[in-house]
């Protein structure tokens, strides 16, 4: 019993240390997602405070822009933002999976330890119990050999005793 529920412990250990290395991987992989995220919010910051220049340079009337141009400007700095709301939204996203992931990182790291220390005790009980059983045999073989050594000395007095009567007689 207690090795089947040895193997279980040690199948729930592995099942665990994978799950935490997947996960690992996973948190890597976001990471790398982040950053990569993070940079294009930054060249789009970087490309809208332009855009934003321009747009203060077009509605200057002495440099002479058109009408149209000033729209266009003003279409792009529009796009821009909107792309840069969708990039804070994402990054907002991948930052909240990114902490629910390393809380699900630590569970499983306790949950593998655990296992492992589960693991340990159950060894160490049948261990002990191995032991006690080994010594139990021995005692037994002992005490059969006693048994036996204390027959044959009865017998051998029973021998002794029937000698003695027969030369009485």
């Amino acid at each position: 019993m207690l090795k089947i529920s040895k193997s279980e412990i040690d199948e729930i250990s592995g099942y665990a240390q994978k799950e935490y290395m997947n996960l690992e991987q996973e948190l890597n992989n976001l990471k790398s997602e982040v950053k990569v995220l993070i940079d294009s919010k930054e060249v789009l910051e970087y490309d809208l405070k332009t855009k934003k220049m321009q747009l203060k340079l077009a509605s200057d009337s002495s440099l002479g822009f058109s009408e149209e141009d000033i729209k266009r400007v003003y279409s792009q700095v529009d796009n821009l933002k909107i792309e840069l709301a969708i990039k804070r939204e994402q990054e907002q996203y991948l930052i909240r999976r990114q902490g629910e992931l390393e809380a699900k990182i630590r569970s499983v790291y306790i949950t593998m330890q655990k296992a492992d220390k589960m693991l340990a005790h159950v060894e160490a009980a049948l261990g002990y119990l191995n032991g006690d059983l080994q010594n139990m045999v021995m005692q037994i073989e002992d005490m059969q050999q006693r048994k036996l050594m204390g027959l044959r000395i009865i017998k051998a007095q029973e021998e002794e005793r029937q000698r003695v009567a027969r030369e009485i007689h």
